[in-house]
């Protein structure tokens, strides 16, 4: 989940992204502006106090969910540096505050560790949850169940390792990140980008075309 500060020439607002599941192209314009931050997934859920499941594939104003979070944000400083410094600041005091679940945060380290490979019982193995209070914090911290979120990691691995080693043996690729076969990981890409590894458009992020 991020929460994205957005200036358009005549508006600006302070928005969250929650978690998605699917790849949305938001216009752009020459003269905005945008500065996002990205937080680790379930964290925002403590920070708020909300659901994740409520905001899943949603942007939302954030004076829609905390009038509170959004007053005490600042976007306006030019110097980018010293506007990382500023929110971090704000950020570093808002969660001082909260607490954690520390369960729901090791699972997540796991998935994300195994790069989306773990099986959901090996987290039930580990943790002090059984399967239907994971499943149930899940949706209520990430937004996603175990197995969607794991799908996620494993298909942005997939991703990113594309990007860093171009597009090569999508077999062998497939195989590596954790996939049955290539068919899996074609479907897992087109439901996340709406496109297949080998677009033409894929292009912006790796030569698709050697």
């Amino acid at each position: 989940m991020d929460i994205i500060y957005v200036k358009h020439s005549n508006s600006e607002d302070i928005v969250l992204c929650g978690a998605m599941d699917k790849s949305i192209i938001i216009p752009i314009a020459p003269q905005d502006y945008n500065f996002g931050i990205r937080f680790k997934p379930s964290i925002l859920s403590f920070l708020l106090n909300q659901r994740c499941d409520q905001f899943t594939n949603k942007i939302i104003s954030i004076r829609d969910i905390s009038i509170a979070i959004f007053n005490q944000l600042d976007f306006k400083e030019s110097n980018e540096k010293l506007k990382v410094k500023k929110l971090n600041f704000i950020f570093e005091k808002l969660f001082s505050s909260i607490q954690i679940n520390h369960s729901i945060s090791s699972c997540i380290n796991k998935i994300v560790g195994s790069k989306g490979t773990v099986l959901i019982r090996e987290l039930v193995n580990d943790s002090s949850l059984n399967h239907k209070q994971i499943e149930r914090k899940f949706l209520r911290h990430v937004g996603f169940s175990p197995k969607k979120f794991a799908r996620i990691i494993r298909f942005f691995n997939a991703h990113k390792s594309l990007i860093q080693n171009g597009i090569g043996n999508l077999t062998n690729t497939a195989y590596e990140l954790g996939y049955t076969d290539q068919p899996h990981f074609n479907k897992d890409y087109k439901t996340f980008t709406q496109m297949s590894p080998t677009d033409k458009k894929m292009s912006i992020f790796y030569n698709t075309n050697k």
